[in-house]
């Protein structure tokens, strides 16, 4: 099986130690810092979404799409991108957001696992 840190579409630290000048201290509180506020973003998407606040939910998914691309995690902005165009598309599809909102939470603990690893 391919181990998740192989996986350079849910993280590539290859190209995160690239933008940073190799500094693995960095890499790693990015990394710690990254996951913390993924969960505090992922837990108001889905408040913002019970609440059917179409403006929160656009505004959230942006925030997670623009922090995983800095980080290096292509999957999880991809996902991020996917809702965020959905409702720019003038879309509010509760069951297809929740369907994305749950790819994300098991791209993040699947994140939160390297942390554990390193």
């Amino acid at each position: 099986m391919e181990k998740i840190m192989d996986n350079k579409m849910l993280f590539d630290k290859a190209q995160l130690l690239g933008r940073v000048d190799n500094d693995t201290v960095l890499v790693e509180q990015l990394m710690s810092l990254y996951i913390k506020q993924l969960s505090q973003m992922i837990e108001s998407l889905k408040e913002a979404l019970v609440l059917e606040d179409k403006r929160q939910v656009l505004s959230l998914a942006h925030k997670i799409k623009g922090s995983s691309v800095t980080i290096c995690c292509q999957l999880i902005s991809q996902k991020a991108a996917e809702i965020e165009n959905h409702l720019i598309n003038d879309n509010f599809n509760v069951a297809f957001i929740k369907d994305f909102i749950s790819q994300i939470e098991h791209d993040a603990r699947q994140f939160s696992s390297l942390l554990k690893d390193n």
